[in-house]
């Protein structure tokens, strides 16, 4: 399905490829126009492809993703089982992987709710920075007391923020493979996140934002 999504464009450039008359289908007229105009004409159709093709590749990068990261061992003695964590990712990862930012949700938010602040000239520029957003446990994405399946409700274990750091922590190592970040952001519970990613993984991040209030325009060494 996410293959179908991202090659559609190219079925519709096929389309309008396949549509466009042949030069010996089309009836004898007058010559009008310069060549210039005759190559646009043309070419649009590969422009359009083009254009759409960017559009879904975007698209697709901002999707609603999942991670089973397994088993999350808690700091009380307690699991959680089959452990999923949501993330969304934003922009193009540097080759040596260096422009990476990390923002959490805050407490019963979700990282669909974090796209309105990701973008050129919003907070957190992705057309210079990778952005790997993350549903924070329990906010109804990640795995929570309403969608577990096997410790569903009030059989979904307590668990601390350390915890919610621990599976982030996983997703980003485990399955993204990325070991450092330029920055963690958070908003009010994910600021709180932020202290605690501070506390447990000190060496991880360059830097940390943890509110509105910091305002953070640009994140520069």
């Amino acid at each position: 399905t996410k293959m179908k999504n991202v090659y559609w464009p190219i079925r519709v450039c096929l389309v309008l490829q396949t549509r466009r008359k042949r030069p010996a289908e089309r009836k004898a007229s007058p010559q009008k126009g310069t060549k210039s105009t005759k190559m646009k004409n043309v070419y649009w159709p590969i422009r359009v492809c083009l254009a759409l093709q960017l559009f879904a590749v975007v698209a697709v990068a901002q999707e609603q993703h999942f991670a089973n990261i397994g088993d999350l061992k808690l700091q009380n003695g307690g699991v959680i089982r089959n452990c999923r964590v949501g993330y969304r990712t934003f922009g193009k990862l540097a080759s040596d992987k260096s422009n990476v930012i990390v923002f959490p949700t805050w407490a019963s938010g979700t990282t669909e709710q974090l796209k309105g602040s990701i973008g050129p000239g919003k907070l957190i520029d992705s057309s210079t920075y990778f952005v790997v957003a993350i549903d924070a446990l329990a906010n109804g994405v990640s795995s929570s007391p309403s969608n577990s399946r096997l410790q569903p409700r009030m059989r979904f274990p307590k668990f601390t923020l350390r915890d919610t750091v621990e599976s982030q922590h996983r997703l980003l190592t485990h399955v993204l493979k990325i070991d450092r970040a330029k920055a963690i952001v958070g908003i009010s519970m994910g600021g709180m996140q932020v202290f605690q990613w501070l506390v447990t993984y000190p060496s991880f991040m360059e830097k940390r934002f943890r509110s509105w209030e910091q305002r953070v325009q640009r994140l520069t060494t």
